[in-house]
């Protein structure tokens, strides 16, 4: 056991009183055996420039705190550690910006080198919850706390947003049609050297762009006034269309005249609302309800699978699908999730683990069979790995005041959530808030990114549509 002195602050009032205390670790660089406090491993992505303190700004709903640490000599060779404990009352969530800057010892300000923004529930956070600084644009290339500096806050932190400290931006640009489109609910594409990229909406809105730079009206079906409610592009030429009034569109053109649409699915009175499939096993899977009644399509063979329907969607409506290279993943209405092999014959219900009520999940995507995500419409993120024996999808995370609308995984440290007034990123530890300059009032609808670091997003704003990318 390594005795270690460490600088306990109780703030009152405003006002920051150090007391040493003796603490006994068995291993420096790591957390202490208090359970109850916030445990932070703060490192860099970078380390070609070693920032000389590191400052953490938390903000809840009641007032701002912010900390200034020596943490270079810790730096050089493996991350920071911080605790944080709340007496009496600890907040529900925590946005907590950690910057790393070159100032020196009591200086006003210094140049930012490296920062990052998450948020965190102190509750159910990992221990310890990891946070990785990242270079700032423009930034330049006697231990206050020692490592694990404890701070003791006797009332719980506030709302710090401090102009000095923010971060740079996220950027996102309006690649919005000149004419705005009529409210938009989702975007796909293929990506390629030149991405061609798809986004649908009500009154048959159907937008399309090469590139992602320019977005203009495409040809869409004859006839079909009802509303586009969700896509999926097999190809460049190859697009796939769901509507409100039962009926699901093939184009072989890439939209480029009414002629080429063929419907696929006749006769049918249902709300559609999910479409995935799997070009490798040339499959289409389609989740539509009407009333309480929930079924999955074929449109590939024009059945209806009912034999399935009671396991695949559980009595509830379909809200969403994926289609794995292996398994298809279905959500829906109160947290029900089923995944199958062949949904044609049945499916498996999953088991939420740590989630926290019943709400709809949204939106469901992943990049294999092991890796898979969910979101609900009250914030919280479901991660399971389909081929598991345990039928489970466990929660990863969660923003209880963020209402989830959408959802693009590129890995399973960077999964990108459209919400009701924002944008997030999921690392695989936290949430990041990524909204950056779009503009405020839209309720953003869906996402989709290329694998390349370019992103689509579109939403609504009253009746109007927008389309934005980064």
């Amino acid at each position: 056991m390594n005795a270690k002195i460490r600088k306990i602050f109780w703030i009152f009032s405003g006002i920051i009183i150090p007391t040493q205390i003796a603490a006994c670790r068995p291993v420096s660089g790591q957390c202490s055996k208090d359970t109850e406090t916030l445990c932070l491993e703060v490192d860099l992505q970078d380390r070609s420039v070693i920032p000389k303190r590191l400052k953490l700004s938390l903000s809840s709903m009641s007032g701002p705190q912010v900390f200034d640490f020596d943490a270079q000599e810790v730096w050089r060779t493996r991350p920071y550690f911080v605790e944080i404990k709340f007496p009496p009352h600890v907040p529900d969530s925590l946005d907590v910006e950690a910057t790393g800057s070159d100032e020196e010892a009591g200086a006003a300000q210094g140049m930012p080198v490296a920062r990052t923004l998450v948020s965190v529930q102190p509750r159910t956070a990992s221990r310890p919850t990891r946070l990785v600084l990242t270079p700032v644009p423009g930034g330049m290339g006697d231990d206050m706390s020692g490592d694990m500096g404890l701070m003791d806050l006797a009332s719980p932190p506030a709302d710090l947003a401090n102009p000095d400290l923010a971060a740079p931006p996220f950027i996102w640009t309006n690649v919005t049609p000149a004419t705005a489109p009529a409210r938009l609910l989702a975007v796909s594409g293929v990506a390629a050297a030149s991405s061609t990229i798809y986004a649908v909406g009500v009154s048959a809105t159907l937008l399309k762009s090469v590139g992602g730079s320019t977005f203009a009206s495409a040809v869409g079906p004859l006839g079909s006034p009802s509303d586009f409610t969700a896509l999926w592009v097999q190809s460049a030429m190859e697009l796939w269309l769901t509507d409100a009034s039962g009926k699901v569109f093939m184009s072989s053109d890439g939209a480029n005249s009414a002629g080429n649409w063929v419907d696929k699915m006749s006769g049918e009175i249902l709300t559609m609302r999910a479409i995935s499939g799997s070009s490798a096993r040339n499959s289409l899977y389609i989740g539509g309800d009407q009333s309480s009644r929930a079924l999955v399509l074929n449109p590939l063979s024009s059945t209806l699978w009912t034999a399935s329907a009671p396991t695949c969607t559980q009595g509830s409506r379909l809200l969403g699908i994926w289609a794995s290279p292996n398994y298809v993943l279905f959500a829906g209405e109160g947290l029900k999730l089923a995944k199958a092999t062949n949904p044609a014959v049945a499916c498996t219900s999953l088991s939420p683990l740590g989630f926290a009520g019943l709400p709809s999940v949204t939106a469901v995507h992943g990049i294999s069979d092991t890796v898979a995500f969910a979101v609900t419409n009250d914030g919280q993120l479901g991660m399971t790995d389909l081929t598991a024996a345990n039928n489970r999808i466990t929660r990863a995370g969660s923003l209880g005041s963020a209402t989830f609308t959408g959802l693009w995984v590129k890995s399973a440290t960077e999964v990108w959530i459209s919400a009701s007034g924002r944008v997030y990123l999921w690392n695989g530890s936290n949430f990041a808030d990524r909204t950056g300059n779009l503009p405020v009032g839209y309720v953003w609808t869906g996402i989709w990114g290329d694998g390349n670091g370019g992103l689509w997003l579109v939403g609504q704003q009253g009746a109007v549509g927008a389309i934005y990318k980064h």
